[in-house]
């Protein structure tokens, strides 16, 4: 008989991915551990940008809430790409991290960017821009805050943003062993600079992959 196992989500799973592990003797103990707010309203600056920026999905999330015109977009691949796409926008190129997004962006004839965004995000990539003129004008539509939760008897982590990591770590203790599950780079560093050592990262930028990583490291 296989031996059940306990892993933790920091944010709530589909009931079909929910299955999937199930089906497989893997338990998931999905609890948000994050709360969005999305922007009710929001003033656009009156000046034009040659395109718009998504590293998150919930930024796109109120954008389309809104029904907010846009231009050409930039986005960090996965989710956050795949929901632009279906919502119509004009995806000009992705990348798996913010900092290798400004990379893209330097490709093109773009002199001004608007960044939709929540009320903490990454600089260091809008740096790499500005290093090299191109003017970036911050648009904040979606707040962020921190619900921790303790988890008990867990095999493994997934973790899906690095406000995951920092909610997680309000109420658990590192086990630098622990199996870590994570959607993408960005996350995967954040886990490493706070301790973290057995991190997995997902194949793919959704939540389907990060459960496969799982199963395949649990059912091999």
């Amino acid at each position: 008989m296989k031996t059940k196992i306990h892993i933790a989500s920091c944010r709530k799973i589909k009931a079909a991915n929910k299955q999937n592990a199930l089906d497989q003797d893997i338990w998931i103990d999905d609890v948000d551990l994050l709360q969005i707010d999305y922007a009710t309203k929001i003033e656009l600056p009156k000046q034009n940008f040659d395109a718009v920026v998504f590293t998150s999905q919930h930024s796109l999330k109120a954008i389309v809430a809104l029904k907010l015109e846009t231009k050409k977009c930039f986005c960090i691949e996965g989710e956050t790409s795949k929901l632009a796409l279906e919502n119509g926008f004009n995806v000009i190129a992705t990348a798996p991290t913010s900092k290798l997004l400004a990379q893209e962006i330097l490709k093109y004839d773009i002199k001004s960017i608007l960044f939709f965004c929540g009320d903490e995000h990454l600089e260091e990539w809008i740096f790499d821009l500005e290093e090299k003129n191109i003017s970036v004008e911050k648009c904040v539509i979606y707040f962020k805050m921190l619900i921790p939760h303790q988890f008990e008897n867990i095999n493994g982590l997934m973790f899906f943003s690095p406000s995951q990591v920092e909610a997680f770590l309000m109420k658990n203790e590192l086990k630098t062993v622990t199996p870590d599950f994570s959607i993408a780079e960005t996350t995967a560093a954040f886990l490493h600079q706070k301790g973290f050592q057995n991190i997995i990262i997902a194949k793919l930028k959704t939540e389907e992959s990060v459960i496969d990583s799982v199963i395949n490291y649990f059912r091999k």
